[in-house]
């Protein structure tokens, strides 16, 4: 859910940034954006690269556990 959140509030800033919907989606993904703001600053005073960086760590958290069960399934069924 937090994915489809993240990409809706992302397009929406583009599209409508003061729409309806703004508020509850920014409050919805501030805090997971938050720690990657202060390391990562706007790209030319605009264009804000987090949410991108953040859907490749969910991302990445997603599929780590998955290799590892992978990894780990052979040798439990021996």
């Amino acid at each position: 859910m937090l994915v489809f959140v993240i990409i809706v509030q992302a397009v929406l800033s583009w599209v409508a940034p003061d729409g309806p919907l703004a508020g509850l989606l920014n409050a919805m993904t501030f805090p997971f954006l938050r720690p990657l703001r202060r390391f990562i600053p706007p790209i030319g005073g605009a264009l804000d690269l987090t949410p991108l960086i953040l859907l490749v760590i969910i991302q990445l958290i997603l599929i780590l556990p998955i290799r590892w069960v992978e990894q780990m399934l052979p040798a439990l069924l021996r």
